[in-house]
């Protein structure tokens, strides 16, 4: 942020810095402020795929993903290269599901999140879960409820684990999807419908 505060103080109008004070503005939380830099953005040069992208970032961001896929749709007319913007369009293809939808959310929430808060609650569920069999082999009555609720974090965990490459396979055979993974990616899911189909 303040890189691109010291560019803006040099050029108001330089692109570059309002994009990265856009990004920035996102990342701290003032969304309001950084909507309206992208649509300024946006409104000057209406045919930058950069500009669309940024406001796809910024819709994705906040789970506006019917919103975010029209400009990475038009980023992508205007630079049919642009890994990004087909990076993006593919997580709002994804997110038509339920599942996913409700795991991007949470994805996105843990990105936001610092590293110490993650790597804290790795180690909570590790001593929860060490205190918690510790404490079921004493009162034998809990366990089966204890292992259901043990088997849904798992599974919830596994869940994540496998999110991307699963969804990337039901892209493959989606008409307006296959469009939206790179060519690395979609030979990506030969190996993952391999790896499906032996587990």
């Amino acid at each position: 942020m303040k890189a691109a505060e010291e560019g803006l103080s040099l050029d108001p109008g330089e692109d570059l810095c309002l994009t990265f004070r856009a990004r920035a503005l996102m990342e701290l939380g003032r969304r309001e402020e950084a909507h309206q830099v992208a649509e300024h953005l946006l409104s000057e040069s209406p045919e930058d795929a950069w500009k669309h992208q940024l406001r796809g970032d910024q819709l994705l961001m906040e789970g506006k993903l019917s919103e975010a896929k029209p400009h990475y749709l038009e980023a992508l007319r205007i630079d049919p290269r642009m890994e990004s913007a087909r990076y993006g369009l593919a997580t709002c293809l994804k997110g038509r599901s339920a599942l996913y939808g409700t795991m991007l959310g949470l994805l996105l929430r843990l990105g936001r999140m610092a590293s110490w808060a993650l790597w804290g609650g790795v180690v909570l569920m590790v001593v929860t879960l060490r205190i918690g069999n510790t404490w079921v082999s004493t009162h034998p009555s809990w366990v089966v409820p204890y292992e259901v609720v043990k088997s849904l974090l798992w599974m919830a965990l596994v869940l994540v684990m496998i999110a991307n490459p699963l969804f990337d396979v039901l892209l493959r055979f989606d008409r307006e999807g296959r469009a939206a993974l790179s060519d690395d990616e979609y030979r990506a899911t030969n190996w993952y419908l391999a790896c499906f189909a032996v587990a």
